[in-house]
């Protein structure tokens, strides 16, 4: 099963922002929000990676980035990008109940200004 082409997200605002495909493979794909510039660019990629020995051990790794260019006032560019990794192991141990509280997890952490905040500060 293929994600849709364009892909809708709402951002901070809650203002929708349409990413649309620009590449894919099947390992891969970017989509650019429509609403920037190539010159800076709102970029959205997913990859998919396999890991690890032959057979259950192995681990399938998914990747979803966000990455937002910007260019100073002396034509500078500045990329920021935000990572979020699933390693999910084959062997079946992990059920999707787990990796559904991990996502609550990081969502519910990440809407926390406060947690940001310190994490941007470099606290731990």
């Amino acid at each position: 099963m293929s994600l849709a082409a364009d892909q809708v997200i709402a951002d901070a605002a809650a203002a929708n922002k349409t990413f649309q495909l620009q590449k894919i493979s099947s390992s891969e794909s970017t989509r650019i929000d429509s609403g920037t510039t190539l010159a800076n660019p709102r970029v959205m990629q997913i990859k998919h990676s396999l890991s690890g020995p032959k057979g259950v051990d192995q681990v399938d790794r998914h990747l979803l980035s966000f990455a937002t260019t910007k260019t100073d006032g002396n034509g500078k560019q500045a990329t920021t990008v935000m990572n979020v990794t699933i390693a999910l192991p084959r062997n079946g141990v992990v059920a999707r109940a787990d990796v559904n509280d991990l996502i609550a997890f990081v969502r519910n952490w990440l809407n926390t200004s406060a947690n940001v905040d310190a994490l941007l500060l470099g606290q731990s």
